[in-house]
């Protein structure tokens, strides 16, 4: 048996794992940086560890998969600065709020979606 390859991805907290994970920016064992794929919607969820938001985000990961989404976090409270320039940088069609508005107020759910209308529109 070959020798096991071992990696870790990290970040300076968990919002930047999420999104280096979801935008394919870290390196494949084999050397070669991860392909960025075109994406029509993201799921976003609460990005602070408790009984339900990281549940939320936990149970949509094969959703994610399956679909060829990406999954962002996010505080629950506010935008993120990197989550918003990642958002609005890929344009998507559809933006999915994992999880209720405990986790995830209807606010940052909003000003992100204003924000793709704004940098996305055509023209």
């Amino acid at each position: 048996m070959s020798e096991l390859t071992r990696r870790r991805l990290r970040g300076a907290h968990r919002v930047l794992i999420a999104l280096l994970v979801a935008l394919g920016s870290f390196v494949v064992p084999t050397g070669a940086a991860a392909t960025d794929h075109e994406t029509p919607w993201f799921h976003i969820a609460e990005e602070d560890i408790d009984e339900s938001s990281f549940a939320d985000a936990l149970a949509v990961g094969p959703l994610v998969a399956t679909e060829g989404s990406r999954l962002l976090l996010t505080p629950g409270n506010r935008t993120d600065d990197d989550v918003l320039a990642a958002i609005t940088g890929a344009c998507p069609d559809e933006i999915i709020a994992v999880g209720g508005t405990a986790a995830l107020s209807d606010e940052v759910l909003e000003s992100y979606a204003a924000a793709v209308t704004t940098a996305c529109a055509p023209g």
